[in-house]
């Protein structure tokens, strides 16, 4: 069977998890029973019905993000795979738009955090003179540069 082809190549070739290939297993059957209450097989598959299966797997209110992003990626991966033995001449997943999965920065202390800090009156710490104005200037303006810096980073990420 196809899928199964496609697993050993996911296993032998591309040498993934077994989680991952059970997994992107599981997702092309589902797409492939998709396929199938369309009436069209793997091979037939057009960029609208893609699209459709697409919309089905978001408007499914069990699935979280990364699983649809996952499911998305599976049926790409199919494709190239059905493309490089010679099963079909285009790519049909081409153009698919995949939603870009927002990645989780570390987590930066807020305004309300700093404003906390620059009310300690602890005297000197490890990390600076609580009493000093400058040093809590300073650490303050660090810490917006950083955030800035994470901003920009994730437009960069979300750009890719």
């Amino acid at each position: 069977m196809l899928i199964d082809e496609f697993k050993n190549h996911l296993n032998f070739e591309r040498q993934l998890t077994k989680n991952t290939i059970l997994a992107y297993g599981r997702d092309v059957k589902q797409f492939a029973d998709f396929c199938t209450r369309h009436n069209k097989g793997l091979a037939e598959a057009s960029p609208e019905l893609l699209d459709n299966f697409v919309y089905s797997l978001k408007t499914e209110k069990t699935l979280a993000p990364a699983s649809v992003f996952r499911k998305i990626e599976a049926v790409r991966c199919f494709y190239k795979f059905m493309l490089v033995e010679g099963l079909i001449k285009e790519d049909p997943t081409k153009f698919l738009y995949s939603p870009r999965l927002i990645q989780k920065g570390p987590s930066q202390l807020s305004q309300e955090d700093m404003e906390t800090i620059k009310g300690l009156d602890t005297g000197d710490s490890l990390f600076f003179n609580h009493q000093d104005p400058n040093m809590v200037e300073w650490f303050d303006n660090m810490t917006k540069v950083r955030r800035e810096q994470q901003d920009i980073t994730k437009e960069k990420k979300n750009w890719e």
